[in-house]
């Protein structure tokens, strides 16, 4: 009978982005937004609230993710916005050097180690 009544005190947050929901049940992961995440929801959760995280399917034409999207650039946009994120994860460092050094012509996404650079312009410098 009481199946189909919600708890106000739930929270479904629906996201297109499995890297997130991976990381969010990742204990290995120490990201600083997903330890801010987190900290959130266990705040909630003392609070007798239950918080519920769902996948849905990127760019397929669910109207509440486009909109979900839409909203968030706008916000992104917005001059009110006064929060600043400068931590940026490792693993995005690293995902960002790989896209360079493919862009370089690297083999396989390798960048060059400082002992290698070190070596091609002691090379360059006994061929001048």
């Amino acid at each position: 009978m009481n199946r189909h009544i919600i708890n106000p005190r739930t929270a479904i947050i629906f996201t297109d982005s499995r890297v997130s929901l991976d990381s969010l049940h990742n204990p290995n992961t120490h990201a600083f937004l997903v330890e801010e995440t987190r900290q959130k929801v266990a705040s909630l959760e003392k609070n007798e609230w239950k918080i519920m995280f769902s996948w849905v399917k990127a760019h397929v034409g669910i109207h509440v993710n486009k909109l979900a999207d839409r909203l968030a650039k706008e916000a992104e946009r917005s001059e009110g916005t006064n929060y600043e994120f400068n931590k940026i994860p490792k693993s995005f460092l690293y995902h960002e050097a790989a896209e360079e050094a493919i862009q370089n012509g690297k083999p396989n996404g390798q960048h060059a180690t400082r002992r290698q650079q070190q070596n091609n312009t002691s090379q360059q410098s006994r061929t001048d």
